[in-house]
């Protein structure tokens, strides 16, 4: 966090605070059922682990998210489901 005053005259002031946040490819997203919804959209559009996840993830990150033993990133989550062919 960075804190900061801005002077607008000679005795008033404002106290600002800015937070950095990490980029959304790093946070993790709280989906709730992220793994059925991947899955579900994966198998509708027709497609194999290995077809879904080619240049997104492994195949073995896929498969990890899909039984929830693994969590998805936002972007991750993002492009999966554009691949699969859900809005």
């Amino acid at each position: 966090m960075l804190c900061y005053v801005i002077l607008y005259s000679n005795m008033i002031y404002h106290y600002v605070c800015t937070f950095y946040l990490q980029p959304m490819e790093a946070t993790l997203m709280p989906v709730h059922n992220a793994n059925l919804l991947i899955r579900e959209a994966r198998m509708k559009a027709g497609l194999t682990q290995e077809q879904l996840s080619e240049g997104i993830c492994t195949p073995q990150a896929l498969s990890r998210i899909e039984t929830g033993t693994a969590n998805v990133s936002h972007v991750t989550f993002q492009a999966l489901m554009e691949r699969a062919g859900a809005q």
